[in-house]
């Protein structure tokens, strides 16, 4: 397997990876350095089929989009390799339109907010990038909420209907348009925050090695 200074067969950073370097690096390490199973929960899956479904115009005709579907970038900034796909774009306008799905608390609490929007960092991220790749970026953007829910199904059991909650969601129909605006200063902020990250996974990916090194060593020896 191909190595980089990300982990075996991975030469750019993503903003999934590093958001998951600074939430929990024996993960990130699990995944990357390793080539362990990710892990897809009710939700992601849902989220990714939902995706699939809004990249076509005929679908969910009341969820506002823009022109293009799953926008890919690619850019190098100091060296350090960056990729990022957006939900929804506007190539004419870089302006960016990001979809989420999400489910009430069991004590009702909404998943996205605008609070919870304005400190979104994939929103820095994905302005940061557009800015970069296309050379100019609508500082305007959006975050679409589609709310979703598990299901209840009934059964019949001994002359009684009986209901009971499956794993499955479904969209409620429910649609929330959140607005954000990230000024050039939040962009080189961000820029600031993805490089110092790139250097400790650098770091961090160059000190695991030699231990895994000295290891094959050691049992090599041991062998003899």
């Amino acid at each position: 397997m191909k190595s980089s200074i990300y982990g075996l067969n991975k030469d750019y950073l993503s903003y999934s990876a590093w958001n998951l370097w600074k939430t929990n690096k024996d993960e990130y390490r699990r995944i990357y350095y390793e080539c362990g199973e990710k892990f897809n929960t009710t939700e992601t899956i849902f989220g990714k089929k939902i995706a699939e479904l809004l990249e076509k115009t005929y679908e969910l005709k009341h969820v506002p989009r823009l022109p293009i579907a799953e926008h890919g970038i690619r850019v190098e900034v100091e060296g350090v390799k960056l990729m990022g796909y957006l939900d929804s774009f506007d190539i004419d306008q870089c302006e960016i339109l990001e979809f989420k799905t999400g489910h009430l608390s069991r004590d009702g609490k909404v998943p996205w907010d605008q609070v919870k929007v304005e400190k979104h960092k994939q929103l820095d991220w994905y302005s940061f990038l557009v800015k970069e790749k296309h050379g100019k970026v609508k500082n305007k953007l959006s975050l679409v909420w589609l709310e979703t829910e598990f299901e209840n199904k009934s059964i019949e059991f001994a002359g009684h209907t009986l209901t009971t909650q499956t794993r499955e969601l479904k969209l409620t129909g429910k649609v929330v348009t959140f607005w954000r605006i990230i000024y050039e200063w939040q962009r080189q902020k961000i820029k600031k925050e993805i490089l110092e990250v790139a250097k400790e996974i650098e770091k961090d990916y160059e000190e695991y090695q030699r231990i895994k090194s000295r290891e094959v060593v050691s049992q090599e020896k041991s062998s003899e």
